[in-house]
């Protein structure tokens, strides 16, 4: 009988400790798994913001870029009405988020998205701008200094144009990486 107790005791001990262990050990992993998916869907959540934020901020400014051609291009055709101020007034308000964000928009961009996209970005995307916005503002001044009506009129609807292809293919390669959930660490 005593022996019979002891194996019952040491059966319940055996049973209540490596359970418990065991208990501890798949609830431990539980959390981390879940702890893991939190952190992904998060990272997964920032991602997008700075996607939503980068992409609609080079869509503005290349929006604006064209308002500020269209109207320039009025001007010198000598249309009315004349909407060349209210497009560089919108347009330098983009211009002025731009610049202030312009590290951090890379920052983020390669944080979240890698080193590949930050350079496409920094190097496609951003060096177009500043040529584009350099060529943008010199048609600007002819267009507005008005005292020669032979200027011409640069292609910088075409340039615009590649302009938006670059960022269109920018857009599509941010959007294949969440998709594929290749981010922060994980991406290229």
């Amino acid at each position: 009988m005593a022996d019979q107790l002891t194996l019952l005791a040491a059966g319940f001990l055996l049973s209540g400790v490596v359970g418990g262990a065991l208990g501890y050990l798949f609830q431990r992993r539980a959390w981390e798994h879940q702890h893991l998916v939190e952190r992904r869907d998060e990272e997964r959540r920032q991602a997008l913001q700075v996607f939503e934020e980068v992409s609609s901020l080079i869509d503005k400014r290349l929006y604006r870029m064209r308002r500020v051609y269209w109207a320039a291009r009025r001007r010198h055709e000598r249309e009315k009405p004349d909407q060349l101020s209210v497009a560089l007034d919108d347009y330098r308000a983009v211009l002025v988020t731009w610049n202030d964000n312009l590290n951090r928009t890379l920052a983020l961009v390669d944080t979240y998205f890698g080193g590949g996209v930050r350079k496409q970005l920094e190097s496609d995307v951003y060096e177009q701008f500043a040529a584009l916005g350099r060529a943008l503002d010199a048609f600007v001044r002819k267009v507005s200094a008005e005292a020669d009506e032979n200027v011409q009129i640069p292609p910088l609807g075409r340039r615009l144009n590649t302009l938006s292809f670059l960022v269109y293919r920018l857009n599509i390669r941010m959007l294949r990486l969440l998709q594929e959930e290749r981010l922060g660490q994980a991406a290229p």
